[in-house]
Formats: structure tokens, sequence, C-alpha cells
């Protein structure tokens, strides 16, 4: 630009100069005018040459996508990253009594003429509900005193309540039973509609199950991701594969951590298209063509068909790793069975698509910045008149 700017201040000094000189002062406007060219001619975006240089030239190597090829790097993206470990993992028990659950102790006394402790003339009590075992496993239920509770079933809980009040009440019969099983509890976060914490028991032990209750959005599940965290061990998977493999119904433990979130991936579609920039990628099984078709396709006066290139990611940080020249792909879209090729070619988060311009283009463009410096060099030549 400061090239530009610094030839654009020569003219007044060469019209005054022209006056003194026998050249004629349009003779020197063209001088100038054609020395100006390569500041009004704008270069293209991306040049098909660039890429087709001979190999040792250029630092990384040119492919023509083939489906050999297409096979080689995986059409496979963004399989369910699921440990063995958390799907091999044994269902959780719930047999039995764990600290922070909360019991509850039906008492049933047969009628009798004395008066009975627990109210009345005997009968059933619903007083002792909801009765939490502390912290150091133990029980404190009306009438039978305290009890250690943890690590028992339900049974075992019963006979043991049952002998302690067998002291105070006249021929007691209990019924035990767990209210809610706190000791249980998984946390779901993020896009679900009813997040929080949920507690775990024989009805609701499995993911499906919370997913159920927490009432995830529905709109578009192959592009939801639901992980479960397990202390270091995480899986990730799609929604919708959850709805289609039932080995991703996992088993869920307490303190699992079930975390609800968008996949915002994107790819890139640059050069001779309508509309150039990142696109979301609206669905897994997403094709070169789709997004080009989503960058509002190719531009009719620009583009050319036959240069059109695949920058992958994945093979961008492959190479990385080996420590080698990376993959550029290219698709020729003038030849239909290439055409086909790129309708099953998927993209996945962060690809880049590139459309080279048509060589015709740069012709456009130098008569298009001709006749704007010959326009510049009339209207010069009037004013000096």
């Amino acid at each position: 630009m400061l090239i530009c700017m610094t030839r654009m201040n020569l003219i007044n000094s060469i019209l005054s100069w022209s006056r003194t000189t026998r050249l004629p002062t349009m003779g020197w406007i063209l001088i100038v005018c054609v020395g100006m060219t390569g500041c009004t001619i704008p270069g293209s975006f991306f040049r098909p040459s660039a890429v087709d240089a001979p190999v040792g030239v250029t630092q990384f190597i040119l492919q023509d996508l083939t489906p050999d090829v297409v096979h080689e790097f995986g059409q496979n993206l963004d399989l369910s990253q699921l440990p063995l470990a958390l799907r091999d993992a044994e269902p959780t028990s719930f047999d039995k009594i764990d600290v922070d659950d909360r019991i509850s102790v039906s008492v049933f006394e047969p009628n009798t003429s004395a008066r009975s402790v627990l109210g009345g003339a005997g009968g059933k009590s619903d007083l002792l509900v909801n009765i939490p075992v502390d912290a150091a496993g133990m029980l404190n239920v009306p009438f039978a005193g305290v009890v250690k509770a943890k690590g028992l079933t339900l049974e075992q809980l019963n006979q043991k309540l049952l002998a302690q009040m067998r002291r105070v009440v006249l021929d007691p019969q209990l019924q035990v039973f767990v209210q809610e099983r706190a000791s249980k509890l998984v946390t779901v976060q993020g896009l679900a509609g009813k997040s929080g914490r949920y507690a775990l028991d024989r009805r609701m032990q499995r993911l499906s199950h919370v997913l159920a209750q927490v009432a995830p959005d529905q709109k578009n599940p192959e592009m939801l991701q639901v992980a479960v965290r397990r202390g270091d061990l995480v899986g990730r998977m799609r929604l919708a594969d959850l709805y289609e493999d039932s080995r991703l119904d996992i088993p869920l433990h307490a303190d699992d951590s079930i975390v609800i979130r968008e996949l915002m991936h994107n790819v890139s579609v640059l050069g001779a298209v309508n509309q150039q920039g990142p696109h979301r990628i609206p669905r897994r099984q997403f094709s070169v063509l789709d997004a080009i078709a989503l960058a509002g396709g190719m531009n009719e006066e620009r583009a050319d068909p036959s240069a059109v290139y695949l920058f992958k990611q994945s093979e961008l940080e492959e190479s990385e790793r080996n420590k080698r020249w990376p993959v550029i792909y290219r698709l020729n879209l003038g030849r239909p069975e290439v055409m086909l090729i790129a309708k099953r070619t998927l993209v996945s988060d962060n690809d880049v698509i590139l459309i080279g311009d048509a060589s015709f283009t740069d012709v456009r463009k130098v008569s298009s910045a001709l006749n704007a410096v010959l326009g510049g060099a009339r209207l010069i030549y009037q004013v000096s008149r």
C-alpha cells in the first residue's frame, strides 16, 4: 500500500516536469498508469499452481482423492469413546444399606387390652418414617434405639429392629424399606431439561433411565454428546448412538457425573465459493459436497471445479506426531465419478475445503484493473489541460 501511495504522489511531480519536456502530457500519464497497474490488480485468493508445484518444492504431499484413499483415512468419524471399565462394570447393588440412605419403618402391634407405647390400643403406626443413616452408619429408630445399619440387608435390619423393639412393644410386627437411596446419587448437568442430583434405585440404575428423567434436548440427538465421568474414567457417546446401541446403556454407580452438551463442530470452506468462512456441521454424516452446498455453492464466475482441495485436521495432527509432511487431498469435481467420491467423503471438526480460482479469473481481473487505470488516466489528462 505504501508503494501505491508513493506512486500516486509522483503524478503531480511528473505532470509538472512534463510541461518542461517535449513528451506529451498523455504519454507521461500512460507511463505512470502502466507502472501502477501492479497496485490495482487484485490477486487471486488461492491459485491451484501453488499446490500443484513439483514434489520437493512444497512442504506437503498432494494426493488425488480416490475410493481407496477415502477408505484409508476412515469414515467412522467420532465414534463413541467408552472405556471397557465403564462398559463392563457390574450393576450397582441395592441389597445393602449405606450411609445417607433414608429408612422408613412401619410398626404393627396386635390388638391388646393393654395400652400401647405407640399410642392407642395397638395397631399400625406410620410415625417411623424417613430416618437417615448417619455418617457412622448408625440408625436411630424410636422405641428401638440406635442400631448399626450400614452393610445390612433390609431383612437383617428388620430382624435387628424387631429384637430391639420387643423390649417396649408387645409382639411387634415390622416392615422396613428404603425411602431414598441418598447414598447412590448421580449428578446431571448441561443441556438437560431438569438438571440436578438423582438417586439410583432398582427401577433407575442405567444411563437411559436417568436420561428419561432429565429430559435432554431431542432436536438433534446426533449432535448431542453424553459424557459419563466415574473417577478418572470418562466415557463419551452421542445420544443417537445410545438409542441405537444397547451396549452404551451402561449401569450407573454412586457419584457418577453426567454432562450433556451440544457438539459445536465446524468446517471452513474458503476460496471461490459464495459464502466463505466456517460453517456449523449439522449432522455426523456430512460430506464434502454437503459442506460446499452449505457455503452457497461454487462461484460460477471464479471457481475451478478441478481444483478442490481437502485439508483434514486428523491428517495434520497425525503428520505432526509422525514428523512427516501432511497430505492434502485433491478432487476434480468436473468428473462425475469424483462427485460420487466427494459425496461419500465425510468432513469432521476443523477440516478445511479450498476451492481454487479458474485460470481465466486473473485475465478478467487484469482487464478490469486496466480499464480502471485508463479511466483514471483520462481524468488526469483532462484536469492537466
